[in-house]
């Protein structure tokens, strides 16, 4: 038996244990907690590391999967490729590094894998594309940006289960779209004390100031949600850059002609920043890097598209006028290559991505469509540069890294010696050494596609998503050094058509005020060989016509060219020739957009109301412009090249309407571009009917984008008719909703001529 000393020490000792086992364990989650709590903000990506530094996980949009990559020794990479949902675009690791949170965008869900088992284990419906995740410091709260119904879904990430909806309208809205998400972090153990920034993705007018071509015509948007109550409580504007350090040869909105070659009017040109991809904390400001829309003519690639690098205080919350033009200095360079061969002086087209070291204020941008990386740093002030040359002569200080095709993402390991950017086109990751800064390693995320077709589309797909694309050989002594695609990378189909659709910018074309076209209403899915005539002027009926804009727009060779690799002198708009079948890459760009898909509508197809709309859709005519698989009467109904009686003023008149929306007292409603610049725009003749397919993120309308809203375009009874049911609150309201629930789902009415 024990000794009654004994007996008395081991109780003692258990009352001990007693009282310091809470404490211990409390101790040890605190310290728990503390390993969760990154001391760094967070922001959406493609691509992310692991706490330990040992794995990287990233999307396959394509492949609808998720790879994890074993970086630890550099030498094999191993992987492994994990089933998700649809169009992955965004995912993050939770504080404990036990499972991955993936947004798909098309199935609306967030997927949920175990990193013990690489298995989905739960899939959690949001709401409408969601395009962005983010994480809360602390891990106790995931946000998902659902870029199509205008709001954030709140998960608790202990059930995996939708908490709120946040709403950045009061209802689904079109023109506001979610893009990327950002969150602060005070280092605390408190997430309910932080902002979360989020990205409008496309530039919108300012309130009661619609001015379609201004070059500060519209501005960025940035809403910042509080976490404590979960609302909506500011708006930041991001502001235009008055001054790109660009000048063009004229202005058409002010009036200013342009000079002759030898003695050029130069007239400064602004910019505002579009295509909000991304956005990232560093210190008490907040890092976008956006495409600068310049759309006041005349229409010239070394112009129209700049790259912004822009700043917001997140003391003010406002913008910290810090704006730099990260192109500006390019244009000074001589021309310079890699070891390969590869043409360096390239502008920073589409910066899709931004990361910064930990320990300093480097950082490198991603140049989307010039497939590199670009280092940037910041000032005292916490203004950007990429040391770019300040005149002619100056050699400058750019650091470049090529990388792979179309890359869209990067992260920064903790000891700022590794950058891994994620490639879209190429479907694979690079290594990079930021000490050295020099590619390491490439790194096979998802395989290519192995069929015929689906590789000539891929092609495709590279091509639209290049501002380089083939590199010269032979001849061609004109671009020497250069891709086909663009000058010196400046230009892209991406830019004015993200993921193929609208930028939403009113350029000033030689038709006059032309707003970018969704490429999704180009062909039939289930049928190709069915396509619109293309332009609201009708001026075209092949793809393969923007060959032009290569030329003439964006300043590159293009890739119709002859035996000696120059430029096949005969190309243009419906005559003589059709320009289907003269170039294979050409051919594969069209190939590639008959599959765009529509953006979804967050409005189902068996709400009650959108069943009511879709008869009072018929009732009230609009099917007269507004039917067929295209939701539009103009279908290309000949082979090119048309008959030279079908053709006026370089227009097919057969497909035009007067549909009443051309207003002479417009300010912006001159021609834009040319020799006839200032004068009063095309359109007497009638417009090329707008496709209906994706309307609702698909805005603004109109050829001249003047209105915001689909109530807007029913004010106009020149444009829409007296029918009646315009003039009940009731039957509009369900019209509406009908017209704004067309996408890839909606049974077209049958085609009216």
């Amino acid at each position: 038996m024990l000794s009654r000393k004994r007996r008395s020490l081991i109780i003692i000792g258990l009352f001990v244990l007693g009282v310091l086992l809470p404490v211990i364990n409390k101790n040890s989650e605190i310290t728990k907690v503390k390993a969760f709590a990154s001391p760094f903000p967070n922001n959406s990506s493609p691509i992310v590391l692991n706490n330990g530094n040992r794995f990287v996980w990233v999307v396959n949009p394509d492949n609808n999967s998720v790879t994890r990559i074993d970086i630890g020794d550099e030498r094999n990479f191993p992987t492994i490729t994990i089933a998700v949902g649809r169009e992955p675009q965004s995912l993050v690791l939770s504080a404990d590094d036990t499972k991955v949170y993936v947004a798909n965008t098309v199935d609306g869900t967030v997927s949920v894998i175990s990193t013990a088992t690489s298995q989905v284990v739960n899939t959690i419906k949001v709401g409408t594309e969601p395009r962005a995740v983010v994480l809360s410091p602390n891990g106790t709260k995931l946000y998902v940006a659902n870029s199509n119904s205008s709001s954030l879904s709140v998960i608790d990430t202990k059930t995996d289960k939708v908490t709120k909806e946040i709403r950045l309208s009061a209802a689904p809205d079109g023109n506001i779209r979610p893009y990327a998400l950002a969150i602060t972090n005070d280092g605390d153990f408190d997430d309910n004390d932080e902002r979360i920034l989020v990205t409008n993705f496309l530039a919108q007018y300012r309130p009661n100031d619609v001015r379609p071509g201004f070059d500060d015509g519209k501005a960025g948007q940035v809403f910042i949600i509080d976490t404590a109550r979960e609302l909506l409580t500011d708006t930041i504007t991001v502001e235009p850059m008055m001054d790109t350090g660009f000048s063009s040869n004229g202005s058409a909105i002010k009036r200013i002609a342009a000079g002759p070659s030898d003695r050029p009017n130069l007239v400064a040109t602004g910019a505002f920043p579009n295509l909000l991809n991304s956005i990232v904390i560093k210190g008490n400001k907040a890092y976008l890097a956006a495409t600068g829309s310049q759309p006041d003519g005349p229409v010239r690639f070394n112009t129209n598209v700049q790259s912004l690098l822009s700043v917001i205080d997140l003391q003010s919350n406002r913008d910290a006028n810090l704006t730099t033009n990260m192109n500006f200095g390019i244009q000074f360079e001589p021309d310079k290559f890699d070891l390969q061969n590869n043409p360096l002086t390239r502008f920073v087209t589409v910066p899709y991505a931004l990361a910064f070291k930990k320990t300093s204020n480097t950082g490198y941008v991603v140049s989307s469509l010039s497939n590199m990386i670009v280092q940037v740093n910041l000032d005292d002030q916490g203004k950007g540069s990429i040391n770019a040359p300040k005149a002619m002569g100056d050699p400058g200080n750019i650091t470049r890294i090529l990388v792979g095709k179309n890359p869209r993402g990067i992260i920064i390991r903790n000891d700022d010696t590794r950058a891994y950017v994620m490639n879209y086109v190429s479907r694979d990751v690079t290594v990079v050494d930021i000490v050295n800064n020099k590619v390491i390693a490439t790194v096979t995320s998802a395989p290519q596609p192995t069929d015929q077709r689906s590789q000539f589309i891929q092609r495709g797909k590279e091509l639209f998503n290049t501002s380089i694309g083939p590199i010269f050989d032979g001849q061609a002594a004109t671009f020497k050094g250069q891709g086909r695609m663009s000058n010196h990378g400046m230009g892209g189909c991406f830019e004015c058509h993200p993921e193929g659709l609208s930028d939403g910018v009113v350029w000033m074309f030689p038709d006059g005020p032309r707003r970018a076209i969704p490429l999704n209403w180009d062909f039939d899915k289930k049928n190709p060989s069915i396509e619109r005539v293309y332009n609201f002027s009708a001026n075209r009926d092949e793809v393969q016509d923007f060959e032009l804009n290569t030329r003439n727009v964006s300043g590159g060779a293009g890739l119709i060219r002859l035996a000696n690799n120059e430029q096949d002198p005969m190309v243009a708009n419906l005559t003589p020739l059709a320009n289907t079948g003269r170039n294979p890459d050409q051919d594969a760009i069209a190939a590639y957009v008959s599959t765009i898909r529509a953006p979804i509508s967050p409005f189902s197809q068996d709400d009650l109301d959108v069943k009511k709309g879709r008869k009072l859709f018929e009732k009230a005519g609009c099917v007269t412009c507004h039917s067929g698989s295209l939701w539009s009467t103009a279908i290309r109904d000949f082979s090119p090249p048309p008959a030279a009686d079908r053709i006026k003023d370089g227009q097919i008149l057969s497909v035009l309407k007067k549909v009443g929306t051309l207003d002479r007292n417009k300010t912006h409603e001159i021609i834009g571009t040319g020799a006839t610049m200032g004068q009063p725009s095309r359109g007497d003749d009638g417009f090329n009917p707008s496709s209906l397919l994706g309307v609702y993120a698909n805005g603004p309308y109109l050829h001249d984008g003047s209105l915001t809203t689909i109530d807007q375009v029913l004010n106009n009874p020149n444009h829409v008719g007296t029918n009646k049911v315009l003039s009940s609150p009731k039957k509009r309201a369900q019209l509406i909703k009908f017209v704004l629930s067309i996408d890839d789902r909606t049974e077209p009415f049958p085609l009216k001529k």
